[in-house]
This record gives C-alpha cells, sequence and structure tokens, in this order.
C-alpha cells in the first residue's frame, strides 16, 4: 500500500541481510488487511517477490475501525497468521 515507504521486496532483502527467515507483515497497509482476497494478495505477492517467508496478520475489525468485526474464520483460511488492529 504505501510502496514509496516499503514493498515486501524491500523489507524481505532487509531481514534477510539481518538473518531472519520469517517476517509477519501488519494489516495497516493501503487497503488494509481485512478481507480473504487482500490476505492471498498479500501471499500471492510475496510469493512472487520476497526472499524470505512473509505471512499476513489480517485486522480484527474493518478498516481498522474498531467498530465491526472481521471475517475472522475466513480471514484464517485464506493464510492470515494473526489479528491485530495495530497501534489502534
Amino acid at each position: 500500500g504505501a510502496e514509496h515507504r516499503e514493498t515486501l521486496r524491500t523489507a524481505s532483502a532487509a531481514a534477510a541481510a539481518g538473518g531472519v527467515t520469517t517476517i509477519v507483515c501488519m494489516p495497516d497497509t493501503d487497503p488494509v488487511i481485512d478481507d480473504p482476497a487482500i490476505v492471498d494478495f498479500v501471499l500471492r505477492r510475496a510469493r512472487d517477490t520476497a526472499v524470505v517467508n512473509i505471512h499476513p496478520a489480517a485486522a480484527i475489525t474493518k478498516g481498522l475501525a474498531g467498530r465491526e468485526m472481521t471475517e475472522i474464520g475466513l480471514l484464517r483460511e485464506a493464510g492470515a497468521v494473526a489479528f491485530t488492529d495495530g497501534a489502534r
């Protein structure tokens, strides 16, 4: 979402340079990782561009707004490994 700051490729390259083999990306991206299709997109993009394992964390609430819960079961089935609203 904020490619001017960091991409899956650059984050994974930095992790690999530090000896890290797996990272979890937070859901506070643009768009927010709050839908199974976005989880799938992140996993596919990571598979195609990353040099380390990348697993997505999904938002607990839609749009990180703290009002309506996401479909946690569907997000887990899509591949989310954790749930958080991050700094909110």
